[in-house]
Order: structure tokens, then sequence, then C-alpha cells
């Protein structure tokens, strides 16, 4: 059965195929026909089975993410990194676990779905967000996938920043406070800024217990850390935390 397991993905498109037949996959192991049939009655059978195994191996990566991660809001985005990395490494496998895994109250998806909503909830607690748990979880589900899904179909190039889009859709979920600030006056720019553990908004939220981070700056009439419709930004992308090389931002955009 595993030999089948890893022949069936690493020809995962042409077994998709509607011509592609267990008769054909014998051939390939160099087996009796009826060797087939003695473990799947049929290629869907042998999918299902596929797409079983890599749930298995998801639902596995995506709790040690959990578990290894400091505070909700890092958990939530540690979650949807992991996701898109293992859909990313695992190719064919992942495209044949959301085709041939039939949805219910007690199956696999339903699992992810509930990491998901595990998570949304203690970040609702936390007050790093406020809305439906299940919605939200919905919501980040959907856009971790949606990258997912681009990347093993080809449709992401090289120029697309993959941990950008990642963040972004971490971003257009939770919509997280900053992990720091520092204020100052328009009329301070150009400046230089060290940020810091001590320039956090929330005591829970530290900018050391994160790996990586979206830094930006941000002119803004109201002065609140958290964009709004009209202000000024320009943003440095995603950096390692401990990463010493200085970043420079240019504000040159209007958000909204």
């Amino acid at each position: 059965t595993t030999e089948i397991y890893t022949l069936s993905l690493h020809d995962a498109l042409p077994i998709w195929m509607p011509e592609f037949t267990l008769r054909e996959l014998a051939r390939r192991l160099d087996v009796t026909h009826a060797a087939t049939y003695h473990h799947f009655k049929d290629k869907n059978a042998l999918l299902a089975a596929v797409a079983m195994d890599g749930h298995e191996a998801l639902l596995g990566r995506l709790e040690e993410s959990v578990e290894g991660a400091s505070g909700s809001g890092q958990a939530i985005r540690s979650v949807g990194e992991t996701y898109i990395s293992f859909a990313g490494e695992n190719a064919a496998h992942f495209g044949v676990m959301f085709a041939y895994t039939l949805p219910n109250e007690e199956g696999p998806t339903a699992r992810i779905r509930g990491i998901f909503e595990r998570l949304l909830r203690e970040v609702e607690r936390d007050g790093l967000v406020s809305g439906s748990p299940q919605v939200l979880a919905a919501s980040a589900w959907a856009s971790y996938h949606g990258v997912a899904s681009l990347l093993i179909q080809g449709c992401l190039t090289e120029a697309d920043d993959l941990a950008m889009l990642t963040e972004r859709a971490y971003q257009c979920t939770v919509r997280p406070m900053p992990l720091a600030v520092a204020r100052m006056k328009a009329g301070a720019l150009p400046t230089t800024v060290v940020l810091t553990d001590a320039m956090g908004m929330m005591p829970q939220m530290k900018l050391s217990t994160a790996k990586r981070v979206f830094v930006g700056a941000r002119i803004s009439r109201s002065g609140q850390a958290i964009a709004a419709s009209g202000d000024l930004e320009g943003n440095a992308g995603v950096v390692p935390v401990d990463s010493k090389k200085p970043i420079s931002i240019v504000i040159d955009k209007i958000h909204g």
C-alpha cells in the first residue's frame, strides 16, 4: 500500500485523469492487476485514502505550529504559514486532499476548521479582533487556502512575495494590533527608529516572540496605529525579527 501511495503522489496528475486506471497503476508497479484491487476497489478509493493520509499529515503539522507559538496572534499566523508551506512542499498531495475528501462533521476538513475556530476564539478573547469566531475562522481558512491553491497551481511566480501574501492573508482576517509602535509628528521625518518590546501596545504581544514581522510606516490624521482610509503609507514587507540589517521605508501610497 505504501508503494502505491508513493507512486500515486509521484504521478498525481495522470492519476487524476479519467483514462488513468488501477490497471495502469499495476503496470507501473509491475504487479498483477488483481494486486491493486486487493487494496482498493477503484481509483477513487485509492485517491480517497491518499487524501486522508495527507490530511492527517497536515493536521499534525498544524497542531505542532500551535504548540510552538507564543500567544494567540502568533499561533494563527503560524498556522497560516504552516498551511501554505505544507501545500508548497506537497503540491500533488494537497491537490488530492481537497478533491477527494467529502466534508462531514467528524472528517478531516472539519478538524482543520476546528483548529481555526479554536484559535480565533482565543484571538477574540485576547482582544485582538472582534466578531464571530466561526465567521472569522472560515475567513482565515479561506484566505490561507486561496494562497495555497494558487501556489500549487503555479499561478504565483517568483515575482510574488509569498511571505507578504501570507502576512496579508493574516491581516485581512485578524487585523491585529501592531507588536511595536513608534509615534511622532510628520515633521520629524525622515528619522531612524529602533523597535523594541517596550513599544508594544498590549503586554501579551511582544515583538521578540515573533519570527517575522510586516514593517510599515504611516502618516495618519487620527494618529491611530490601525490604518484608515486616506492614510499615507509605505512598507518594507516581511522581515525577520532577528535581522540586524537596517531597512528603509518610503511613504508613497494612499491606504484604502
